[in-house]
């Protein structure tokens, strides 16, 4: 159920994304382009994705992506992108028989986003600032805001002091 509408309009690119109450924990799930727009609780069905993460001993990832027939599937994207900052307003994070979602609501430009973690593996707090880009994409079904942290930083994990 649709506990909360994140919705902003950027140089005419628009952002719609909703903040379900699932058994595991809060969860966002984007909008599917074109779609009819939902309101704070109506029922919405997405997929679930378990992603094994090959050669990491970390957890896998649980990613959530709205249904969409693939009819609905975009080709000929023209996409650009700009860094962003931003202070984490709420961090969502479910984790389910290892694996593991992560999400960050913030604000953009005025406006409450949410900020998926690609890889699960990041743990920020509530007033922490992060780095993330923005992605602008134009294709057949209009243009779309996206918001996607990716981590490729391993040395973020604490490590071990060399001794003398």
């Amino acid at each position: 159920m649709i506990e909360e509408v994140l919705r902003t309009n950027d140089g005419g690119f628009g952002y719609t994304a909703y903040i379900l109450n699932s058994p595991g924990g809060r969860i966002v799930v984007g909008d599917v382009p074109a779609a009819v727009p939902h309101r704070v609780g109506d029922q919405i069905s997405f997929v679930a994705q378990r992603i094994d993460t090959p050669n990491s001993s970390g957890p896998g990832i649980l990613r959530f992506e709205p249904s969409a027939p693939e009819a609905d599937k975009q080709e000929g994207v023209n996409l650009s992108v700009t860094q962003e900052t931003a202070t984490v307003e709420e961090a969502l994070s479910v984790q389910s028989d290892g694996y593991r979602y992560v999400a960050y609501i913030v604000k953009w430009h005025g406006a409450r986003v949410a900020v998926s973690d690609a890889f699960s593996s990041t743990n920020y707090a509530v007033g922490d600032r992060i780095n993330f880009p923005a992605s602008r994409a134009t294709s057949s079904s209009g243009r779309q805001l996206s918001f996607l942290l990716f981590n490729f930083d391993k040395s973020a994990a604490p490590q071990p002091k060399q001794g003398k």
